[in-house]
Formats: structure tokens, C-alpha cells, sequence
């Protein structure tokens, strides 16, 4: 009697987690598809602008996109454009489009590998809501649509750490995580996840094999000293321009820390485009995940407690903290999809229906939500680049004898136009000064109304058509850039 309750126990479990993976897997194609028919492969920053250029001059001695030229991802985009042409896809998957499919592919396959590293076997309802919430999460779909690098090692660095948590598994763990960082070697601090390794030696073995294997060639190819240099500067900037200083600027410790809590923490679980009612579910929903975190944490109850998972966390939230600017959310992509599945398998841990519950009503409240979002991203385009695309084909405008003036836009104008002659001022005095300074005026000067904005300045004899719109909550630039002709040059 008792064997045959166990035994319909065990089959019926069986069959659940059939189920679970049956649906999980449904919910994952969902999502893929549906990312993929709103991507417009058009970049909405200067890096994804030298991403795009990579895909035709990739030059490692200048180290664009920039240090060390992200090799693994651009060699991927690369084969993924060349096998498009290879099979007469052109039309389908441009150049721009190869970055976009390639993040799109990589968060469709780490969303259940984050599921994997944070929630137990034993729970797959809870397992099923924790993945139908990071599909439908608008702050993962929008951010996978971009040009960039930010997805693209996430399923080596979530994967390595499921195989260093097995005492077999340290060494390939290893290999798999330092080839990882072959996409994106900011991600370096995730190498601190070793610690957690069972077999210690062997997890360090491997992350150099996997480090050298993109390492030496690279290097090779450009020069030591070059690359040892580059990479000195690199670091350095890190904690000086773009992020570690601004922590000790006079008088905006308090500005910065509110940003960083704002855009590193709330912006990205609970975004402000959302209506107020799911905002509030979404918060209070993180809440109580994080005191169930807590308390299982207190416990031993989650398998990640001082193991590798939670010595990659630990070192890349020390990183961002000191090294990376907080006006940026994407930063902090590698740690939502673990934050959002640890907060619904730390929700009611003892409850796995209940924790399952919550994770489909999250993500049917979002689904809505994330689709008009995606619509609204698949029909708009970057205004820098608009206004780029634009100028080029104003029959005003002569190549040869202008001069166009911008501020932080320059890498869309220069991809546009290679042989422009393009000049970066943030203020009018800055733009008379390097018109003076000029051997041959310019015919006419074209000026982007993002410099001076806000000085008194005198309006252009002549307005432009060339105006791009955005709605301003998806992207970094200002709702609106133009490029105005703006000085008639008198002959000196």
C-alpha cells in the first residue's frame, strides 16, 4: 500500500514537471518570436553605432568598439551576418539586426538558467511564474532589442556557475566562464564566483584556459605592450571618468546615491512606464521575496549560500558600485533575471503553488504592458540617427564644403559620413573658437540644437526639416535633436 502511494506520488511529480517544461518551453519560443519581429537593429547609442561599424572595419589597433574590441561577440555577429548572406538572407537580417537576434537569443537562454541558479528543483510551479515573469519583464525585453554586448555573455557566465557548483564540474565551469568574458570582458569580475568552487585549483585552471584562448591571439595581433597599455587606460577610466570618481565629487554624493538607487535598483525591477497598480505589485512583491530571501538565506535553505552564484554577485556589485556610472540601468542587466527569480522563489517558500501563482499573474499584469512597449520601440528611431540620415540626403547640405557641429552624437554623423567634416563643441564659445582656428572657412555650418542649449543665442536665418522624434523614457537623448544651418560663412 505504501509503495504504491510513493510510487503514484513519483508519477505524478513526473508528470508536473512535464508539464512545467512543456509550458516553460511554450512561454520561451513566445517570447523569442515576439522580440524578434519588433527588432529594428538601429542603435540608440554611440557604441552601438562603433558595433555596427565592427561588423565592416574592425580594427584592433584602434580597439573599436573599444577595449579589448569584445572579439568573441563581434567574430558571432560577424558569422551570423556572413551565414545570412551565405543563404541569400540579406534582405531579412541586415547588419544591424545580427547584434539585435544575438542579445534576443542570448536572454531568451539565460532566463531559465538564472531560473536554474536560484530556485530549487523541488518547486516547478514556482520555477514556471519565475520564467513566464522574466520573459514578460519590460525592462529585459526592451533592453535585449538593443545593439550592444550586454546579453551576450550572460549564458556562459550563468552556465559556469551551475557547472562550479559540482565538484566534476570546476574545471569546465572554468573554461566556460573565461570564454565568456570573450563577449564582454567588463564582466571580469564574475570571475571572483571561483571562490565558491568546489574544486578550487581546477575552476582557476579552467577560467585561464578560457581566458588565453581570446587573450593571446588578441594580443598577438596588436602587441603586448599595446594591449597591456590600452588596457591600463581602460581600467583607469573605469574608475576615474566614467564611474569611480563621481562617488567622491564635492557636493553630489547624496545626487549620485539616489541615482544609483533609482536606476540600478527600482528603474529596472519596477520601471516607471509602467501603470501605478503594477508598479506597486511589483514593489510590494520584492519586498516580501526579499524577506523570504532572507530568512531561507539565514536558513541554508538555497543552494547559492557562499557558493560560486554568490561570490560572482557579491563581485560584480562591488564593480558597478565604484567603476560604472549609475545613469545607466543596463549595468545591472546581469543581475535582474537572478533578482527577479530569487524574488519569486524566496516569495512563500514553503508554498510552491502559491509562489508559482504569483510569478503568471506579474507576468500576465506586464504582458500588456512590455507589447506596447515593444511596438512603440519597433516604430520609433534614435533621433541622432534620423537627424544623421537626414542631413545626408538635405540637398542643402555639400559634404565637401560644410561643416556640421555636434555635441555627444558625433559616432552617428562620422558612420554616416566617413568624410564629413564634422567638428565636437559643447557651447557656442567653443564653436567660434574652432571656426577661428580653421584655415579655410567653411562654406555653411551646420549646428545641432543640442549645443548651447539653454544660452542666448541668436535664432538661425533658415529652419531645417531635419527633426527626429522619441518618446524620451526609451532611449538616453533628449526628445528632440536638430541640425540647423546655422552660420553663413563672410570670406576672411
Amino acid at each position: 500500500m505504501m509503495v504504491d502511494s510513493f510510487n503514484s506520488s513519483i508519477t505524478s511529480r513526473t508528470r508536473a514537471l512535464r508539464g512545467s517544461s512543456a509550458l516553460g518551453l511554450l512561454i520561451l519560443l513566445a517570447g523569442f518570436a515576439i522580440r524578434l519581429s519588433t527588432a529594428t537593429g538601429l542603435p540608440d547609442t554611440p557604441d552601438a553605432v562603433r558595433l555596427l561599424n565592427s561588423l565592416e572595419t574592425f580594427d584592433l589597433l584602434e580597439f573599436s568598439p573599444q577595449f579589448p574590441g569584445y572579439p568573441l561577440a563581434v567574430a558571432a555577429a560577424r558569422s551570423l551576418v556572413a551565414a545570412s548572406d551565405a543563404a541569400e538572407l540579406g534582405f531579412f537580417l541586415w547588419p544591424g539586426l545580427a547584434w539585435s537576434w544575438l542579445q534576443i537569443a542570448a536572454a531568451t537562454v539565460l532566463a531559465p538558467l538564472a531560473v536554474l541558479l536560484c530556485i530549487p528543483a523541488d518547486r516547478p510551479r514556482a520555477r514556471l511564474g519565475a520564467l513566464a515573469l522574466l520573459v514578460a519583464h519590460p525592462f529585459l525585453a526592451l533592453e535585449s532589442l538593443r545593439v550592444g554586448t550586454d546579453f551576450l555573455a550572460l549564458p556562459g557566465i550563468f552556465g559556469a556557475m551551475l557547472l562550479l557548483r559540482q565538484p566534476g564540474g570546476s574545471f569546465r565551469g572554468g573554461v566556460l566562464l573565461g570564454l565568456a568574458l570573450g563577449f564582454r570582458p567588463s564582466l571580469f569580475p564574475w570571475l571572483l564566483a571561483l571562490l565558491g568552487a568546489p574544486k578550487k585549483r581546477a575552476a582557476v585552471a579552467g577560467a585561464a584556459v578560457g581566458i588565453l584562448a581570446w587573450v593571446l591571439p588578441t594580443a598577438a595581433i596588436v602587441g603586448g605592450e599595446t594591449w597591456l597599455s590600452e588596457g591600463v587606460r581602460f581600467v583607469g577610466g573605469h574608475f576615474g571618468t566614467w564611474g569611480g570618481s563621481a562617488w567622491t565629487d564635492v557636493g553630489r554624493e547624496s545626487t549620485r546615491l539616489g541615482t544609483a538607487l533609482v536606476n540600478w535598483g527600482l528603474e529596472p525591477l519596477a520601471p516607471a512606464v509602467l501603470p501605478t497598480p503594477i508598479r506597486g505589485a511589483l514593489i510590494v512583491a520584492g519586498v516580501l521575496g526579499v524577506i523570504g530571501l532572507l530568512v531561507g538565506f539565514r536558513r541554508g535553505g538555497f543552494t547559492f549560500r557562499f557558493g560560486p552564484l554568490f561570490w560572482g554577485v557579491t563581485g560584480y556589485l562591488g564593480w558597478i558600485a565604484v567603476a560604472q556610472h549609475p545613469e545607466h540601468s543596463r549595468h545591472v542587466i546581469p543581475l535582474v533575471p537572478l533578482a527577479l527569480a530569487a524574488l519569486i522563489g524566496g516569495f512563500a517558500p514553503s508554498k510552491d503553488r502559491l509562489a508559482g501563482a504569483l510569478g503568471v499573474l506579474l507576468a500576465a499584469a506586464l504582458l500588456p504592458c512590455t507589447w506596447g512597449l515593444l511596438g512603440a520601440y519597433h516604430n520609433s528611431i534614435p533621433p541622432a540617427w534620423e537627424a544623421a540620415q537626414a542631413l545626408a540626403s538635405d540637398p542643402r547640405f555639400d559634404p565637401l564644403l560644410d561643416r556640421v557641429y555636434v555635441a555627444d552624437d558625433r559616432a552617428y554623423f562620422r558612420s554616416v559620413g566617413p568624410n564629413w567634416s564634422i567638428g565636437t563643441v559643447f557651447s557656442r564659445e567653443e564653436l567660434e573658437r574652432d571656426l577661428d582656428s580653421l584655415p579655410l572657412p567653411p562654406r555653411c555650418v551646420w549646428v545641432s540644437s543640442q549645443i548651447g542649449a539653454g544660452e542666448d543665442r541668436p535664432r538661425p536665418t533658415e529652419e531645417s526639416a531635419i527633426i527626429a522624434r522619441r518618446d524620451p523614457s526609451l532611449c538616453s537623448y533628449a526628445a528632440e535633436v536638430r541640425i540647423e544651418p546655422h552660420i553663413e560663412s563672410e570670406p576672411r
